[in-house]
């Protein structure tokens, strides 16, 4: 006889199916990054974040694997373990998500304070400038604040519009005379850049992609103290189900035997 409920254990196996599923597309678009990935992204960090995100998803599909296993076969050691496993994870997720909740709103403050640190760009770390001239290739802007003058004297071809967008409102024309004296150290004038700064496009992002993870990492921890209280259930009805035992069955012949008759024997 089972000793699980049959409700619970199935919904207990869609919740795992669907967990596992989840581990497979981490998975997957993990490979798919890592693939396409072009050859800046072969830095110590990135390598981090990859191995990350691999470690997460096999561990994801093997928790489930276990749950399912712990379930299916009504194991105790199986159900413990992917208690403990759920436990940590829901751990772990509200490690990095609240303290990620509580700098949301500070977020643009940071960034702002960090981002003027290095400013003119021109004389920033070569690092920065590599980062900078980055971003700007990627989001078609220039400078951080103030646009093509937050690099003095020396505007990178990253800030230069490329020919198809030229006679649109997204470059503008450098204007050495109102930059005072860099006018005498060789900016010149006319030259068209992209007219948006940077800044508020990374202070966009950034706090997209900061809510997003909050999205995922809340969304997780009710996942898993759902299967925290699904794996509890089942462990308490394996612990508390006394031996499955066959129902005893008597039968009774309609038919009453009769005393065995006896040949009696007589003296001749």
């Amino acid at each position: 006889m089972a000793k699980v409920e049959k409700c619970l254990k199935i919904c207990f196996i869609v919740f795992n199916g669907l967990f596992a599923a989840t581990g497979v597309i981490l998975l997957l678009l993990t490979v798919f990054g890592h693939v396409f990935q072009d050859s800046r992204m072969q830095q110590g960090e990135d390598v981090n974040v990859l191995i990350l995100l691999y470690s997460l998803g096999i561990t994801t599909i093997v928790v489930s694997s276990v749950g399912i296993y712990g379930v299916v076969k009504e194991k105790k050691w199986a159900m413990f373990v992917f208690l403990i496993m759920m436990s940590l994870g829901c751990v772990g997720l509200l490690w990095f998500a609240v303290p990620a909740a509580i700098v949301r709103p500070k977020i643009s403050g940071t960034l702002k304070e960090t981002f003027e640190h290095y400013l003119p760009l021109n004389e920033a770390p070569e690092q920065f400038q590599t980062l900078a001239n980055y971003l700007q290739t990627e989001l078609q802007c220039c400078g951080l604040f103030k646009g093509y003058k937050d690099w003095g004297k020396d505007i990178p071809d990253s800030c230069h519009c490329p020919t198809l967008y030229q006679n649109t409102n997204k470059c503008e024309a450098t204007d050495s005379s109102s930059m005072g004296i860099l006018a005498a150290l060789g900016v010149k004038s006319g030259e068209l850049v992209y007219k948006q700064s940077c800044f508020p496009l990374i202070e966009k992002w950034t706090q997209l992609a900061l809510d997003v993870f909050l999205g995922i990492a809340f969304g997780f921890v009710v996942l898993t103290l759902l299967g925290l209280v699904m794996s509890c259930m089942i462990l308490y009805q394996i612990a508390h189900s006394g031996p499955s035992t066959d129902p005893v069955m008597f039968s009774v012949n309609s038919k009453l035997q009769t005393t065995p008759k006896y040949s009696e024997l007589h003296n001749i």
